[in-house]
């Protein structure tokens, strides 16, 4: 650990000063390949005690100075290119990426944001379409998935997903990550960028909030898909998954017509919404009046839980998910369930739906398929094995 210190604080006093000769630029290349390599081999409980805070933020302090000195270079602007020496700036971000404190004061900083102008300065030429090279597209990949994954694995508490999405969201950079994905990639790069994908259609609440029209994330998905924004070669794997969050998307879009006449839940009065009560403790039930909410306790409170607002969003997002399925699927769902019926005898109220929106090993979504995959089963099967169907 003494030799990535004083490797930390070599790198400091060269970026100190106010001019960088040849020898100083290649002994910062040097320094900064050796804290990579040692960074991503470094055990991450010896990295946290071991190496002080306080080198890691001067290091942080001037990597952020020198994104933002690249993101005024002609080549950079012009071409989408770096040499050899500039690209182990970004280099050296993802080998202290593998850790948590460089994560934590990346977040805390305005790192993230240094690094969605970065790319948005090459946006600047090409008509507003220019991307970065395939290494410096990879290099931006690798530094926010090590970012995920070590703020959701390395951390003294670990975040969810959706709050490390939401701070890259906020940042920029996931927006301008969106554009990168369409260079034309390596094999192995393309898995890390499925993997960042997936997480992203993981997380449904989320993209209901971010990737909604008028929002950067959304507007920069639905230019990308419409062939007005990002790489006209994009990895056709690449493309699946991003059509596969934009199918979520129009499946999460509120039945405005529905929402409008959500009816009493005791006496069954549909009007708008703003009219009905919704009950304070479970927030899962509207009511017309309070004499109809009393009326209704004796029932409701043997499945009334107090939920926390969070619970209750996700709760809500993944009933908006079966509701609009079923909306749009109605036709297919009703002729199967009258063909399951038939073959078993059984009434339409004694079945259950199944609907599966969780990707499978192979990367398929069922309920996002053309057409929808789908089961029609007793509901009898699905009590008897304590599952409950979606």
């Amino acid at each position: 650990m003494d030799g990535f210190s004083s490797a930390l604080k070599e790198i400091a006093k060269i970026r100190q000063k106010s001019t960088r000769n040849d020898d100083d630029k290649h002994k910062l290349f040097e320094l900064q390949a050796r804290i990579t390599i040692f960074a991503k081999m470094a055990d991450c409980k010896l990295f946290r005690h071991q190496i002080p805070e306080s080198e890691i933020q001067v290091w942080m302090d001037g990597t952020i100075e020198d994104i933002k000195t690249l993101s005024n270079k002609p080549s950079w602007i012009n071409a989408g290119v770096l040499n050899e020496l500039d690209e182990m700036v970004l280099d050296s971000c993802i080998g202290l990426f593998h850790h948590a404190v460089p994560v934590v004061l990346a977040f805390e900083s305005d790192f993230f944001q240094v690094l969605a102008g970065f790319v948005q300065a090459r946006l600047g030429s090409e008509n507003g379409r220019a991307l970065p090279s395939e290494r410096i597209w990879r290099s931006v990949l690798k530094i926010v998935f090590f970012a995920l994954r070590a703020s959701m694995t390395v951390f003294d508490h670990n975040w969810r997903l959706e709050k490390a999405l939401r701070k890259l969201a906020t940042t920029g950079v996931l927006e301008q990550l969106l554009r990168c994905l369409t260079v034309p990639q390596e094999q192995d790069d393309v898995a890390y960028a499925l993997d960042l994908l997936q997480c992203l259609q993981a997380c449904p609440d989320f993209l209901s909030r971010k990737f909604k029209e008028g929002k950067p994330c959304g507007d920069t998905l639905r230019a990308i898909l419409d062939g007005n924004d990002g790489s006209t070669r994009m990895v056709p794997e690449i493309r699946n998954e991003l059509e596969a969050i934009a199918m979520l998307l129009h499946v999460m879009e509120p039945d405005v017509e529905y929402e409008a006449k959500k009816p009493c839940g005791y006496c069954g009065k549909s009007d708008s919404s703003e009219d009905l009560m919704q009950c304070s403790r479970c927030r899962g039930i509207l009511y017309c009046s309070k004499d109809c909410q009393k009326a209704h306790w004796h029932d409701h409170k043997k499945c009334c839980t107090l939920t926390s607002k969070s619970e209750r969003r996700r709760f809500d997002t993944i009933q908006d998910l079966w509701k609009n399925f079923l909306r749009q699927h109605c036709q297919k769902v009703m002729d199967k369930m009258f063909a399951v019926c038939s073959k078993t005898g059984l009434k339409p109220e004694d079945m259950a739906v199944e609907i599966d929106f969780a990707q499978r090993n192979d990367g398929v979504i069922p309920a996002l398929q053309n057409p929808p995959i789908f089961k029609i089963a007793p509901r009898r099967d699905y009590f008897e094995m304590s599952e409950k169907p979606d």
